[in-house]
């Protein structure tokens, strides 16, 4: 997913759709409560790709 596309899911939401009381409904999501900053919770994390700590290198 690039970049402009992730935030226009945190800014404007995400589009779902679901079913209650036997009737398919759509809305829209927000990740993020901007009009309440207190309520959001994050976690920020490391990722780190694991192929590359065993990759094995050779000299030409």
């Amino acid at each position: 997913m690039k970049n402009e596309a992730f935030h226009r899911l945190l800014t404007e939401g995400v589009r779902v759709t679901y079913r209650k009381d036997g009737e398919e409904k759509r809305d829209i999501v927000k990740l993020i409560d901007f009009g309440n900053p207190e309520d959001n919770d994050f976690l920020a994390c490391f990722l780190q790709d694991r192929n590359l700590l065993f990759t094995t290198k050779t000299s030409d």
